[in-house]
């Protein structure tokens, strides 16, 4: 028995097209963007006080008497810095879902230009200034 694998290798070479297309890479990589910026300062102000907590942290566990025991006491100042940068991209990936969600939440059934999407159609209409005016504020968020 013989299958026609054409139809299936074109569906995923148009999956394929479609998530390389620049507006989804934008949708995709955008909100990422933004929480590396926003960690990037923070770690920028605090990383010597985040590092500093966690060799703190370190200190008062088993680890330091360990490394003490063996005489590798100066890994703890790396395993230091692998335990800040181990909580940090966990943080980032959760900003970044926050970002992705209140861009989803705030675009939810809105064009990009303010108008609201009618279920029928492509067609759109204005439901005020109000609501034109204030989806400005988001529209830098749009390709």
């Amino acid at each position: 028995m013989s299958y026609n694998f054409e139809n299936v290798f074109r569906a995923l070479a148009n999956a394929l097209a479609s998530l390389l297309h620049p507006k989804m890479l934008a949708l995709v990589l955008w909100p990422v963007l933004l929480a590396l910026v926003i960690w990037g300062g923070l770690v920028f102000w605090f990383w010597h006080d985040w590092v500093n907590s966690a060799s703190a942290f370190l200190a008062s566990t088993s680890v330091d008497s360990f490394l003490l025991r063996f005489e590798i006491h100066g890994l703890a100042a790396y395993l230091a810095v692998i335990l800040a940068l181990l909580l940090l991209f966990p943080c980032i990936l959760i900003t970044a879902l926050l970002v992705a969600f209140s861009h989803r939440h705030a675009h939810h059934g809105e064009a990009c230009d303010g108008t609201r999407l009618s279920r029928a159609g492509k067609e759109g209409r204005r439901d005020g200034d109000g609501q034109y005016y204030g989806m400005r504020w988001w529209r830098w968020w749009c390709l």
